[in-house]
């Protein structure tokens, strides 16, 4: 009896040949059971032994990403295979009990597939599959995108919850919100800066942060690149062209080919430059960052424009591989950095295009708890997230004024008080980083995360006040004013600048060692608003960056 013509175009979509192993391990576990429903580590054994036995023959396989042989590939990497063509089956022709860890058909499949059936589903996945490893052999298969379905936004609490609770286990602790703080901050622009003094867990952040998410160095979805001090140009990151004219690629690239493949498309990539500013970031980061600009919206995704000069590309290879390579919209780029003698500072073109979060206040007296140390972790929610959890929605203002016009107003309106401010050491900022700000005001709204002043403060903290040096009174006047905006009305708190402007101590000394510190309406900004009035007090120079 022939297949419904709905089970014969399951395998239309091709995600390389992991569709048609699922299936022909599927079927073959069900026979050996004599079960609908059959245990889904058994499933995975059969999947994972195909590709192991085929490659051991000499036969052509897929190959896990990064890696040469299926046996040296590392189980969270299988784990992340497998999920693809689960998850591409699942909505109306594959079962997945979580809770029972039991794979099957849908019942509406199940009612169809008698033993002739089952049998001629079998030899439909060996045709395509012997069809696909042939084609692919000879590059001519075209593998198609699994297509990554949103999140709803109340989903977006449990989920960051569930972050903490993977990086508590792991022995690490951060203050309150910044998780939060941070995903707002990678939702709102794919580049991020962590500053702080050395050891207070920057680059850990990343890590752990990604790994909660499912990507892990083992399966190359997360990337350490420790910057040298000898970077000058956007070679060092991207590549450069060798004395054969061909193409060598950087570490960034190469991560870059990887993501933008279209079996990766709804995965998330992150890559962490540790120690960023050994070097002076405007010189190796430049290209990156001008294209950064140029994320635009094409047939629901977004593009940039291409990074690779067409001058660097000689061989038709390297032109087919890497002439129409930008940055994937499921890439992101975290930096962190050392402020100290060794260190360069940032330019605002830089400061305009990320957000800069601050790791100088740290409680040495936080310990592990055991009690959460010993519960289950099980991240396996987490590691089958899509790319859509960070993509930014907004890109232009304009793509959420009409859902959020009050929310923008608001913030708008208190940016062009603060701009007045700024516009006095030519420090003032445009349309970028207004829109920037709304947009983390508008997802922390949509989210719940945090309260609209919290939220506010933060952004004052991270996009204003990394634009403040400097050594004259216009910069104390600046600082003070700031201060009065952070403070608020009701923190018993006079900022009397004709008093001040000759000696800030009275003021910025409440926020000294074992102090109470008054009450403010942004408590970070004014803390570090009273740092830098008393670096430009006792040092003569002040900015955001000195720690």
């Amino acid at each position: 009896m022939p297949l419904p013509e709905s089970i014969t175009q399951i395998f239309k979509r091709k995600q390389k040949s992991y569709k048609m192993v699922l299936i022909i391990s599927l079927i073959e576990e069900m026979r050996a059971t004599n079960q609908e429903r059959v245990s889904f580590d058994r499933v995975k054994d059969r999947f994972l032994n195909y590709f192991i036995d085929e490659q051991e023959k000499g036969n052509w396989v897929d190959k896990p990403s990064g890696r040469e042989l299926w046996r040296n590939a590392p189980k969270s990497q299988l784990k992340d295979i497998i999920n693809s063509p689960v998850n591409a089956l699942s909505q109306d022709f594959i079962y997945m009990n979580s809770e029972e860890n039991t794979i099957g058909f849908h019942i509406q499949i199940q009612k169809q597939l008698g033993d002739e059936e089952l049998t001629e589903l079998e030899k439909l996945a060996h045709e395509e599959l012997k069809l696909y490893n042939a084609a692919a052999n000879d590059e001519e298969v075209e593998i198609l995108p699994q297509e990554a379905k949103p999140l709803k936004d109340e989903q977006i609490t449990s989920i960051l919850h569930q972050i903490q609770y993977h990086i508590r286990r792991k022995g690490f602790f951060f203050p309150e919100h910044l998780i939060e703080n941070f995903y707002l901050s990678l939702k709102t622009k794919p580049f991020v800066i962590l500053a702080g003094i050395s050891g207070t867990g920057k680059t850990r952040l990343v890590k752990l942060f990604a790994e909660a998410l499912g990507a892990t160095g083992d399966n190359g979805q997360f990337t350490l690149i420790p910057v040298r001090p000898d970077w000058s140009d956007p070679a060092d990151l991207l590549g450069y062209k060798n004395l054969s004219g061909w193409f060598k690629q950087g570490p960034l690239t190469e991560v870059l080919v990887e993501a933008r493949k279209p079996e990766n498309g709804h995965k998330l990539y992150f890559i962490c430059l540790d120690e960023m500013n050994l070097a002076r970031v405007e010189h190796y980061f430049s290209d990156l960052l001008s294209v950064l600009e140029t994320q635009d919206w094409q047939e629901g995704k977004i593009r940039t424009q291409h990074l690779i000069s067409s001058t660097m590309l000689d061989k038709p290879e390297d032109q087919v591989k890497y002439g129409s390579l930008g940055i994937p919209e499921n890439v992101f780029l975290i930096g962190t950095v050392n402020m100290d003698e060794t260190t360069h500072s940032f330019s605002k073109k830089v400061l305009d295009r990320a957000n800069t979060l601050e790791f100088n206040y740290i409680n040495l007296q936080q310990y592990p708890d055991m009690n959460e140390q010993e519960e289950a972790d099980d991240p396996a929610d987490l590691a089958e997230l899509n790319h859509l959890f960070l993509r930014s929605d907004y890109l232009q203002l304009v793509d959420a004024y009409d859902t959020k016009k009050e929310l923008v107003v608001r913030t708008t309106e208190r940016l062009v008080k603060i701009n007045a401010l700024l516009e006095e050491i030519h420090a003032h900022v445009g349309f970028r980083v207004r829109d920037a700000i709304c947009f983390y005001m508008i997802y922390n709204d949509r989210y719940k995360l945090m309260d609209e002043e919290e939220a506010f403060d933060w952004q004052l903290l991270q996009k204003i006040l990394p634009r403040i040096q400097g050594s004259h009174s216009t910069v104390r006047r600046v600082l003070l004013n700031l201060m009065k905006v952070a403070l608020g009305t009701g923190s018993g708190v006079t900022v009397d600048i004709s008093t001040l402007i000759d000696d800030a101590s009275p003021l910025y000394m409440k926020w000294a060692a074992g102090q109470t510190p008054p009450a403010a309406v942004h408590p970070h900004s004014a803390r570090k608003l009273a740092f830098m009035l008393r670096r430009l007090e006792e040092d003569g120079f002040t900015s955001y960056w000195l720690s």
